[in-house]
């Protein structure tokens, strides 16, 4: 038998995503009918923590109780976008889906797409604060890694964009 090692950094950051995933919820947590029953995602950064995070979205949100898929991946970095969006596509395979996420380049472009109800956010630390703030004045709600921002200003902004908007933000790391 094979002993397997649990360590706090592990535990922490599997229950974390975990735990935050059913809060990435658009109309549906504010007791509105959702347009559809399934979560629509964009992912805003392939990079590692970016990908890890999707990965979570990707094997949660088979189950019935969160029903997410992800459905769009934006980064600079193409290759990055084309490793993510390939990963994607192959997990969906894998379950009998069809589903290619669309690829954005511009985060604000994702932002104004209509059929994302969430967005995770995992950018390099100092574009937290600015996207953040985009995703929330899109009417997205948001996944975000630490730090949120590097600045009080940016962190009133961040909160004032949140509640005039009425989204929620979770945070994660």
């Amino acid at each position: 038998m094979s002993k397997r090692t649990l360590t706090r950094r592990s535990f922490i950051k599997g229950t974390t995503a975990a735990i935050g995933f059913p809060y990435i919820v658009s109309s549906a947590v504010l007791g509105a009918k959702a347009p559809s029953n399934r979560l629509r995602i964009g992912c805003i950064g392939t990079g590692r923590m970016g990908v890890g995070n999707m990965k979570q979205v990707l094997h949660l949100g088979l189950e019935k109780k969160y029903n997410a898929h992800v459905v769009a991946l934006c980064d600079v970095d193409s290759k990055r976008l084309k490793n993510a969006a390939l990963t994607v596509e192959k997990f969906y395979a894998g379950h009998d889906m069809n589903i290619k996420p669309r690829m954005y380049e511009d985060y604000r472009v994702m932002l104004a797409d209509k059929d994302i109800d969430g967005v995770i956010i995992a950018t390099p630390e100092h574009h937290h604060a600015l996207s953040g703030v985009a995703a929330a004045k899109a009417g997205k709600d948001i996944y975000m890694q630490k730090p949120l921002t590097y600045s009080v200003v940016e962190g009133q902004k961040l909160v004032k964009a949140v509640r005039r908007n009425n989204v929620i933000l979770q945070t994660g790391s």
